[in-house]
């Protein structure tokens, strides 16, 4: 079974992510990768499920030291974009930011464009940057 929220998701989610951060300074690309396998990984259903964020952050929290390691604040910003990245916040974290912006970037799998006036990077709000999350979903 395909689900939009899948492998193919998180793939792009990460390469979405990577090519953010190469056009923003400060973004810590080993909490983007980690964001991208893990955001949607607990989810119940492709439907309404508010709490799968949630989830996400404790099985995170539960495979922090023995699938992967992170500084404290490093996991604090994975925690929080997992958690929150369906229902996002105002947040200074620039990690977070193009975490949010890499999974909104591929809602062109579901027929949606994105509007970059809920892009939090100043990259993600580029044409280019669009036009380029637009081309890969298509892959």
């Amino acid at each position: 079974i395909q689900s939009p929220h899948g492998p193919a998701h998180w793939g792009r989610v990460k390469n979405n992510g990577f090519k953010i951060a190469e056009h923003t300074r400060g973004v810590d690309i080993e909490v983007i990768e980690l964001f991208s396998l893990l955001h949607d990984c607990c989810r119940i259903d492709d439907q309404n499920d508010p709490f799968h964020g949630k989830r996400a952050a404790l099985f995170a929290a539960e495979l922090r030291g023995d699938f992967f390691e992170l500084s404290d604040s490093a996991f604090e910003s994975l925690s929080y974009a997992c958690e929150f990245h369906t229902n996002s916040q105002l947040v200074n974290d620039i990690t977070v930011k193009t975490c949010w912006d890499a999974d909104r970037l591929d809602l062109f799998r579901t027929g949606i464009e994105p509007n970059p006036d809920y892009l939090f990077t100043d990259y993600a709000k580029t044409p280019a940057m669009i036009h380029w999350a637009m081309a890969r979903s298509k892959i």
